[in-house]
């Protein structure tokens, strides 16, 4: 799914890498989908998972991710001192992170949904209900949305047309909840899960775009302020005018690099958030 480039550079660079397939995906149940705990369980799972099989590893690992993928390494360097411990995590780059889609709940209300977030928001209804069993599904999902909701629910549909077909006949109308009860139990829920959780301790960029139709440039900012008042340590790539998949990521690399050659820590722009 487009990864493929960045994996054979790492390679080349004689780089051990591992990509989770995240629990329920690769292997049998439900997914429990932007839900970071897990996320972050599988990132650093798949670390320890290469020094089982005896890749000649040290124990030092970077984490590159984007979108959902940006969420499961954020979370993942929140988890480090715990559940990461015994592995030494360098540095952290998050693309476009999903880190706090609570705002999904009023735009679907207000019938403010993007195309993008119409999509995630049947991702994230379907895993709601599969967690938790008492919510009636039916007060979020009506019309052209519900006819199809198994098929829209394909991550890797068998035609990639006949889907782009079904989501483009997706309306707010489809999606927006029975009552205002609704829309705060849904708001609640995924608040819930939400990053941050804890104070990332290791150096991190993240990378987020001002006209990024999936993950709200005023929902993220809201994340990125909690996450420096509780003391996290983050470098800041604002995209002006950039959206969810055209973020300039040519500095990635080199940023990882510099983490493993011990060069001087990154700029801690959640000093001056503060």
């Amino acid at each position: 799914m487009g990864n493929m480039p960045l994996i054979a550079q790492l390679l080349a660079m004689k780089f051990v890498v591992t990509m989770s397939d995240y629990q329920g995906l690769g292997s049998p149940g439900p997914h429990p989908y932007l839900d970071p705990a897990t996320a972050a369980y599988n990132v650093i799972d798949s670390v320890r998972a290469a020094q089982r099989i005896g890749a000649p590893t040290t124990g030092r690992w970077l984490a590159y991710g984007h979108s959902a993928g940006g969420l499961a390494v954020w979370a993942a360097a929140e988890q480090a001192p715990t559940y990461g411990r015994g592995l030494d995590l360098l540095g952290t780059v998050s693309m476009a992170p999903a880190a706090d889609m609570a705002g999904l709940a009023d735009a679907a209300w207000n019938e403010t949904l993007t195309p993008d977030q119409r999509v995630t928001l049947v991702f994230a209804l379907q895993s709601l209900k599969w967690f938790h069993p008492e919510m009636n599904l039916d007060n979020y999902r009506r019309g052209v949305t519900a006819q199809n909701w198994d098929a829209l629910l394909d991550c890797i549909p068998p035609n990639f047309d006949d889907i782009a077909r079904v989501r483009a006949l997706m309306t707010n109308e489809d999606l927006k909840p029975a009552t205002y009860e609704d829309v705060v139990w849904l708001r609640d829920r995924l608040a819930e899960i939400a990053v941050p959780q804890a104070p990332n301790l290791t150096p991190m960029v993240v990378g987020y775009g001002t006209q990024d139709m999936l993950v709200n440039q005023a929902w993220f900012e809201q994340a990125l302020d909690r996450a420096c008042a509780m003391g996290s340590y983050i470098q800041i790539e604002k995209g002006v005018g950039k959206g969810h998949a055209d973020l300039d990521s040519g500095f990635t690399l080199p940023w990882l690099m510099d983490r493993l050659d011990g060069a001087d820590p990154p700029p801690n722009d959640c000093l001056s958030r503060n």
